[in-house]
């Protein structure tokens, strides 16, 4: 298995294309995945000033596609929600308090000092 990154630039026309390998590994693993994207984040900031469009598109060689398939859209499909919520007062006193590392029992007195307040 290699690892390669292979870049097209193209005019805004779409007349005149240029294909360039900008970086080329012999092998498929976490150091040379490490130094392709790195390789990709360079070449990106040295473009974005005078680029229009980026289409990035990975060609990924497997052995079995439907469990490539499967693994892909599992983690595609996975969508973060965040809950953005307005916490009061007494929950942000609270929460203060959990981050202290006090328990329900050892934080008894204070719950009893923030429900006087």
């Amino acid at each position: 298995m290699s690892a390669s990154l292979c870049i097209e630039v193209i005019d805004i026309y779409k007349k005149a294309i240029q294909e360039i390998n900008f970086f080329e590994a012999g092998d498929w693993n976490m150091d040379s995945e490490k130094e392709l994207l790195l390789k990709m984040q360079d070449l990106l900031s040295v473009v974005r000033h005078i680029g229009t469009t980026c289409d990035i598109k990975i060609s990924i060689e497997v052995k079995d596609i439907p469990a490539a398939l499967f693994l892909i859209n599992k983690k595609t499909s996975s969508h973060l929600v965040i809950n953005n919520q307005k916490l009061s007062i007494r929950e942000i006193e609270v929460l203060g308090l959990i981050m202290q590392g006090l328990t329900k029992r050892s934080g008894t007195k204070w719950m009893r000092y923030l429900r006087n307040k």
